[in-house]
């Protein structure tokens, strides 16, 4: 890779900061963390990190629900939250006016409170993929039926 500045704005060719552009150091935060965080794993080995386990696991026992928590995370992994049903009217979907209700509802039943806006937007790119998969099914009807006419014989 050449660094080209007049040309390219010290870039390479895939668009990238190219070696040497003062730009493209990186994260000067992100690489002092990284080095704190290494120098303190190089600094706990096997034993003492499964010392400090062993101490959580007594304070856990003691009553110490933070304590019980971290210990518990780490050998059962975070607990689920509970999954809860909630109906959202989204009308029918069979018309472009149908979608475009649908998202109204979802929109307003996150705003409400109804649903996270997480899970809305989750229904809302379902919904999107449905809309795309409904119109290449359509094109492609469109397509047979040009196909099967004597005058577009060339498609």
């Amino acid at each position: 890779m050449t660094v080209n500045a007049a040309g390219n704005g010290g870039r390479d060719r895939r668009g990238r900061f190219a070696k040497g552009n003062r730009a493209g150091r990186g994260n000067p935060t992100l690489v002092r963390a990284h080095a704190l965080r290494a120098a303190f794993r190089d600094a706990v080995d096997a034993t003492e990190l499964s010392l400090l386990a062993m101490s959580m696991l007594r304070q856990a026992q003691k009553g110490d629900v933070q304590a019980a928590r971290l210990v518990l995370e780490y050998c059962i992994g975070r607990p689920r939250q509970q999954e809860s049903e909630v109906a959202v009217d989204l009308g029918k979907l069979d018309s472009a006016r149908g979608v475009r209700v649908a998202f109204g509802a979802l929109a307003s039943a996150a705003a409400a409170g109804q649903i996270d806006v997480e899970t809305a937007l989750g229904i809302g790119n379902l919904l999107r993929g449905a809309v795309v998969a409904s119109e290449l099914a359509d094109a492609e009807a469109v397509r047979e039926q040009a196909t099967d006419h004597p005058d577009y014989s060339y498609l």
